[in-house]
């Protein structure tokens, strides 16, 4: 996690005060070249995370190994690699088929 805190002054020169806004933003991880899929794209599945990948027109259940991760995107350690395509949308009542 990296970051840094500077003083803020307000147009009098005094610093903050009552009502003044700040406005931040906040850097937790960084890391270069990282996989990521949507948050949505991925579910719990015998208490590991999967994803359903699209193969041979087929929706295929994919474990993978998940790292960081935030509201919208989660990094991919394993299981996955870019440039394969993946489903974003889980049924409840869908059943596994074969292979």
């Amino acid at each position: 996690m990296c970051g840094s805190v500077g003083s803020a002054a307000s147009k009098n020169g005094r610093g903050l005060e009552h009502g003044d806004r700040v406005e931040a933003r906040i850097r937790v991880w960084q890391k270069e070249r990282v996989l990521t899929a949507p948050s949505g794209a991925l579910f719990r599945h015998e208490g590991q995370w999967a994803v359903l990948v699209a193969e041979n027109g087929r929706a295929r259940l994919t474990p993978v190994a998940v790292g960081e991760d935030n509201d919208r995107r989660v990094e991919i350690l394993e299981g996955l690699r870019e440039g394969r395509g993946w489903c974003c949308i889980r049924m409840p009542n869908w059943k596994m088929g074969p292979g």
